[in-house]
């Protein structure tokens, strides 16, 4: 099973003492928030994790993660990093949702 953690952003409305620091490296309780996640994750049997960084990309140091950098975070929201990861994406809907079942040759594959 696959997740995805998007920590592509600049973290702007988190406090001025964590400036330089990806809301998600922020530790809590001595464990940073992103390691509790994959933890938790993990021990869910999740074991493919792919994380989108954005701005500080080189303070992520995860071992058996896939990376990948959102170079233009600065350019959308959260769901524009989301897209960064297109190839690894699975159908996500929300509700209410209605379609028929050959939605899958209406949406995959997905093309760049």
């Amino acid at each position: 099973m696959k997740a995805i953690i998007i920590a592509a952003g600049l973290g702007k409305r988190i406090s001025e003492n964590f400036v330089n620091t990806p809301k998600s490296l922020i530790k809590v309780n001595g464990e940073s928030i992103i390691s509790k996640q994959i933890s938790i994750f993990h021990s869910n049997g999740i074991n493919e994790i792919i994380i989108i960084t954005g701005p500080f990309k080189e303070q992520f140091s995860f071992s058996n993660v896939t990376y990948i950098h959102d170079k233009d975070h600065l350019q959308h929201d959260i769901l524009g990093s989301l897209m960064i990861a297109k190839k690894q994406l699975f159908p996500i809907c929300t509700f209410p949702a209605i379609f028929t079942p050959d939605v899958n040759q209406q949406w995959l594959p997905i093309e760049e």
